[in-house]
């Protein structure tokens, strides 16, 4: 059975709403179990019942990938029609109907954040937030200039992350090359909310949004043109 995707206005989410037109549709779907109820109008934290992200979740996700490429598609392709694999690596890939489209997929808690291009690599990555910095961060991931930077500042550790994960998605491996070797320093530097454009004609964004009772930090990044 098709799962109801449920998606969240960025409007909802300040920051994400300056995203802008680049070639790139970005969507944040609730995966709130019943009903997909929004994060945005879950009032009770006690009372919130979330659905873990396993089998259900990952259809949800998969939904809400089709419905983007459908809206990439110019409603060309329906959202059922859309075929979705993955590579050896576990990146999503467009099997068909129509080549070109790159897609990435995050998760956080009960939402998922999906990202839809064509012709340019894309990487996304959601994180909710702690409230405090937690001591056991992975810092022997980071790069020498992001050590400095979360040595300065513990707060910008999440930053950090998210674009180091959405790089690491935009390139097809993931994390499991040396992952010192993406620096994201001077990416985590640059102004939140505004996509900044890359030397190599890619462009990469991070913010930090509320939903609910939650924070999240975002990262999205796009690779050159190809074709």
């Amino acid at each position: 059975m098709r799962p109801r995707t449920r998606w969240i206005a960025l409007s909802d989410a300040p920051g994400l709403g300056d995203l802008g037109p680049r070639e790139v549709d970005v969507g944040i779907a609730s995966m709130a179990w019943p009903a997909f109820t929004p994060v945005s109008q879950v009032n009770h934290p006690p009372q919130r019942r979330v659905q873990p992200v396993g089998p259900y979740g990952f259809k949800t996700s998969h939904w809400a990938i089709r419905e983007l490429l459908s809206q990439q598609a110019q409603g060309r392709i329906p959202p059922e029609r859309w075929e979705l694999t993955r590579s050896s690596q576990g990146k999503p890939e467009v099997a068909g109907p129509e080549p070109g489209y790159q897609v990435s997929i995050a998760y956080a808690g009960d939402i998922c954040a999906v990202a839809v291009t064509k012709h340019r690599p894309v990487g996304i990555d959601v994180e909710a937030l702690a409230y405090r910095v937690d001591d056991d961060m992975p810092t022997h991931l980071l790069s020498h200039h992001e050590t400095r930077l979360v040595r300065h500042d513990p707060g910008m550790f999440m930053t950090i992350w998210t674009l180091k994960e959405a790089l690491a998605k935009e390139n097809g491996e993931g994390l499991m090359g040396d992952a010192t070797a993406i620096d994201t320093a001077t990416y985590a530097l640059a102004p939140a909310g505004i996509m900044k454009d890359r030397p190599d004609g890619g462009a990469v964004f991070h913010d930090g949004f509320r939903l609910g009772d939650s924070d999240y930090a975002l990262a999205l990044t796009l690779g050159p043109r190809r074709g």
